[in-house]
């Protein structure tokens, strides 16, 4: 299966989120990327990643609550939050101060 990687982040936030910068985790020069993959989408529910080559690699992401499964020949190699227990915090303004 390779290299699944997950980069989390809000849409429209307030603040931008700290990004890990290119080559810092992952050196991607010389990277070979699979060109055989199929994605399936069910916005109200999951979305299917897998691959049309030999092996047959999926990394399902569970939309509510947010979970994701890599597994290999149908066996499970790696949960993501399987528990639900992730909690995302967003940016808020803050509330205008009352005066007194």
């Amino acid at each position: 299966c390779g290299i699944t990687r997950i980069e989390i982040d809000e849409v429209n936030g307030l603040f931008p989120r700290y990004k890990i910068p290119d080559n810092d985790v992952v050196v991607t020069a010389g990277l070979v990327l699979d060109d055989g993959l199929k994605i399936t989408s069910d916005p109200a529910s999951t979305t299917l990643i897998s691959s049309t080559t030999t092996s047959e690699c999926k990394t399902v992401v569970t939309h509510k609550p947010f979970g994701v499964q890599v597994s290999r020949d149908g066996r499970i190699i790696q949960s993501f939050n399987s528990q639900k227990l992730m909690n995302f915090e967003r940016y808020r303004p803050k509330p205008e101060a009352q005066e007194a």
